[in-house]
C-alpha cells in the first residue's frame, strides 16, 4: 500500500507579521482618540470655568447697581463711606463687604461658584447735548452743563475650580434735574 503524505506548503510568517502591523495601527489610532477626547474635556471644563466666572460677574455687577441705584450722585465714589453723600454711606447687605477707601471702593460678592469683586470709579461728568436728550443742569461757579455721570466698572470674577476673569464695563446716568459737582 502506497501512502501518500500530503504536505502543508511552507508557511513563512506572513499572517503574524500582517497581524502585528495591524494591532499596531489599531493602538496608535485608539491611543490618539483618548488623547483628543481628554483635550476636548479640558477645553470644555475651562469654557465652563469661564462662562460660570462671567454668569458670576453679570450677577455681581446687576445686583451692584441695584444695591446703589439711589445712591450715585456725581463725586460719590471720591467721599468717604462717612459722607452722608456717599454712594456707600448706607448698609450694604449682609452678604455682601465694602472695603477701600474714597476713590477705590470694593464691594466683594460670594457666590455660590466663587468670589467677585466690583470696583467703580467716576470718570466723568460730561454734556449730553443731543436732542431731546439731558437736563442741562448748569454749575453755577464755572456755568459748565453737565448732564451724564461716566462710570468706570471693573468686576474681577475668581472661581472656586478655575482662573481669573476680569470684565470692565463703563456706563452713563442721565443726571436728575439739581444733580451737580462731579
Amino acid at each position: 500500500m502506497l501512502s501518500m503524505r500530503i504536505e502543508a506548503p511552507r508557511q513563512r510568517g506572513v499572517a503574524l507579521v500582517v497581524g502585528l502591523v495591524m494591532l499596531t495601527v489599531l493602538t496608535l489610532l485608539v491611543v490618539t482618540a483618548v488623547k483628543i477626547g481628554i483635550l476636548e474635556l479640558k477645553i470644555g471644563g475651562v469654557s465652563y470655568g469661564a462662562a460660570q466666572n462671567f454668569a458670576n460677574i453679570d450677577l455681581a455687577l446687576s445686583r451692584w447697581m441695584a444695591d446703589n441705584s439711589g445712591n450715585f450722585t456725581p463725586g460719590c465714589l471720591n467721599l468717604d463711606r462717612s459722607d452722608p453723600r456717599s454712594c456707600f454711606y448706607h448698609a450694604a447687605p449682609d452678604d455682601v463687604q465694602i472695603s477701600g477707601g474714597p476713590g477705590n471702593y470694593i464691594a466683594k460678592y460670594d457666590l455660590h461658584a466663587g468670589k467677585v469683586e466690583v470696583q467703580a470709579q467716576e470718570v466723568s461728568c460730561l454734556g449730553d447735548y443731543g436732542r431731546g436728550r439731558g437736563n442741562n443742569v448748569r454749575d453755577t461757579a464755572t456755568h459748565e452743563v453737565w448732564n451724564v455721570q461716566t462710570v468706570d466698572t471693573t468686576a474681577r470674577a475668581q472661581g472656586k475650580i478655575y482662573g481669573l476673569t476680569v470684565v470692565r464695563q463703563g456706563s452713563t446716568r442721565t443726571l436728575a434735574a439739581g444733580d451737580s459737582g462731579c
